[in-house]
């Protein structure tokens, strides 16, 4: 973060921002600048609320434009980090917009029967925990999903992000709710500031 500081005195550029809801650096920075150590600080996981939504696959997704905007990306970098998003929510979308009877797809996927009788997305179908349903085999059903597939990166990031979109949604909601607090607490620190003659 010096040397980020540094580029972004000299070459006058935005300043880069990343709380602790984006970044273990932002959980870092927030800990000590707020709380202060009396000891050694060590960074553990644990000290981070945001630990399902701070995972190394999705750094990319959560920082590369923060980057970018700065200049610590390059062009070529960002484009490619864009087309990958770009793949991801198409698929996500192709997997949620083809609805079956969950007897269908258990048929399709050569999964035991079960008493279930509702109706599933694809990407639905991807949090069955008790066969393994991943993103290839949903691809041999989907001709739409053709020019997606084979690509094992993408295939693991969409079977991750369904497996815990549960705990995401909680997690961007607690989210919020700190972004608005801490949106206060500057707000009445600014207020306290400020006299009135």
């Amino acid at each position: 973060m010096f040397f980020i500081s540094v580029y972004i005195q000299v070459f006058k550029k935005p300043p880069l921002l990343i709380s602790r809801t984006e970044g273990y650096i932002g959980v870092l920075i927030d800990d000590l600048t707020t709380g202060g150590t009396t000891e050694p600080y060590r960074m553990f996981t644990s000290r981070s609320e945001f630990r399902v939504s701070l995972r190394p696959d999705n750094a990319d997704q959560r920082l590369t434009e923060k980057g970018y905007a700065i200049g610590c990306v390059s062009r070529e970098r960002i484009e490619k980090t864009r087309e990958v998003f770009r793949k991801m929510q198409e698929a996500v979308q192709i997997l949620k917009s083809d609805v079956r009877s969950t007897s269908k797809w258990r048929r399709l996927l050569k999964m035991k029967i079960s008493k279930d009788t509702g109706h599933k997305s694809a990407f639905d179908m991807l949090s069955v925990t008790d066969e393994s349903v991943t993103f290839a085999k949903l691809a041999k059903w989907l001709p739409q999903l053709g020019h997606l597939d084979g690509d094992p990166g993408l295939a693991r990031r969409i079977e991750v992000c369904k497996l815990i979109e549960r705990m995401l949604e909680e997690t961007r909601q607690f989210k919020n709710c700190i972004n608005k607090i801490k949106i206060l607490e500057i707000l009445i620190k600014c207020s306290n500031k400020i006299h009135i003659f």
